[in-house]
């Protein structure tokens, strides 16, 4: 976590070294991101940011903190508290957290770099862990749907969450494959444009549940 020196700068100065630290962050895997860009685009030395935090590590683990965080909190606060449906709910989970996502590209991208770390000693087990995270919110859901009479009881509840919870990850992704744009490539170029609209996703997150109701038999 940052250190006390890093809280106590000014609102201004902290602000540019987080978003910068997460444009890094998400353009590039843990390996490839440079402090010294981050920096650099900071407009602070490198031996000012290790005032602030105690390496690279420390900052990212801060990072995926804070859009974590702030991501679940938006989540938390924006799902109908009255809705008991349970792929109606999963469809407004999916959909505020994709529009999340879409309006928050350097936190989404964060995210999913961090997801797909393979072969990092450093970050240990950091993707399992936010996988299980999400295993563990998604198994909430189904548990009371299935205690409700919503979802089958004869299929074993860890693999429904870790099915769920693995599409629910991946819908970013699958998004952009389906209209044709590249979330990278928007990061980079800085121009946060993106060329789909909340009907689209609804019609993909609609094709979803139905998928969810009906299976595979034809």
């Amino acid at each position: 976590m940052p250190k006390d020196t890093f809280f106590n700068l000014n609102e201004d100065k902290r602000k540019r070294i987080i978003d910068n630290a997460l444009e890094e962050f998400a353009k590039y895997d843990y390996k490839t991101a440079s402090v010294s860009r981050i920096v650099e685009k900071a407009g602070i030395s490198k031996g000012s940011m290790y005032q602030y935090f105690e390496n690279k590590k420390d900052l990212y683990l801060y990072l995926l903190d804070l859009v974590s965080e702030e991501k679940l909190n938006h989540i938390s606060k924006s799902i109908d508290p009255e809705e008991k449906d349970f792929f109606e709910m999963y469809k407004q989970l999916n959909l505020i957290g994709t529009q999340f996502d879409l309006s928050h590209i350097k936190y989404s991208r964060l995210l999913y770099n961090a997801i797909h770390e393979t072969n990092n000693d450093e970050l240990g087990d950091i993707p399992s862990q936010i996988m299980k995270k999400s295993d563990d919110f998604v198994k909430n859901f189904i548990y009371q749907a299935q205690l409700d009479g919503q979802i089958r009881k004869d299929v074993d509840l860890e693999l429904l969450a870790f099915l769920v919870s693995r599409i629910t990850i991946e819908m970013a992704d699958y998004i952009s494959h389906k209209f044709d744009f590249s979330y990278s490539k928007i990061v980079l170029e800085g121009t946060g444009s993106l060329p789909i609209d909340e009907e689209d996703i609804k019609k993909v997150l609609d094709d979803l549940i139905k998928f969810y109701k009906t299976g595979l038999k034809a």
